[in-house]
């Protein structure tokens, strides 16, 4: 009888076990789609980042002395925010 019970313990441990594999298995897959989404979104942006890089240097070149068009950025925000109240005032400056 004892037996018996270690040997449904043991069927219940390779059983959950194996559950946990799949859990394993389906969440390394969900993360590889995440790095493929963020793949091509980083692939997107540098076309985009390129392709702007391109047409400010055409209208540079073919138009050198119009004046420089002023920044939409406030004047004393930073390029890059860094801290959570600068990317909120980021956020509120775009709207």
């Amino acid at each position: 009888m004892v037996l018996h019970q270690w040997t449904n313990y043991f069927y219940v441990c390779i059983y959950v076990l194996f559950e946990l594999l799949i859990l394993v298995q389906n969440l390394i897959e969900f993360f590889n789609w995440i790095m493929v989404v963020q793949t091509i979104d980083a692939f997107w942006k540098g076309l985009k980042w390129s392709a702007m890089t391109l047409r400010g240097a055409t209208v540079v070149f073919f138009s050198p002395n119009d004046p420089i068009p002023p920044p939409k950025m406030h004047p004393r925000m930073m390029a890059m925010p860094r801290t959570i109240g600068e990317y909120v005032c980021s956020f509120s400056i775009t709207l």
